[in-house]
């Protein structure tokens, strides 16, 4: 299981590693994490699962970005479960 998630975290890691803008990106990528770690500590109480929370998480995505193109959806859930394999979101 975990070599099938690395091949789908390997996109990330490598585009946080190179580069000539590498901190602006993690940059960036540590200012979303906040974001959504944020919206996890103040819905926790609403939820019993983690699942739950990555269900609220997507949809929020979804309305406020307004993604409809195809493929965004399912990197959705993967740069979600990306923060929470790395511990930038959830509760530890």
């Amino acid at each position: 299981m975990v070599d099938a998630v690395a091949l789908y975290f390997m996109p990330f890691k490598s585009f946080f590693q190179r580069g000539r803008d590498v901190k602006l990106h993690l940059e960036r990528y540590l200012d979303i994490a906040d974001e959504i770690q944020s919206k996890v500590i103040a819905n926790w109480e609403s939820y019993s699962k983690i699942e739950n929370v990555f269900e609220y998480l997507y949809n929020y995505i979804l309305d406020d970005f307004k993604v409809r193109k195809a493929g965004q959806r399912r990197f959705i859930n993967v740069f979600l479960f990306y923060m929470y394999f790395e511990g930038d979101i959830g509760l530890r």
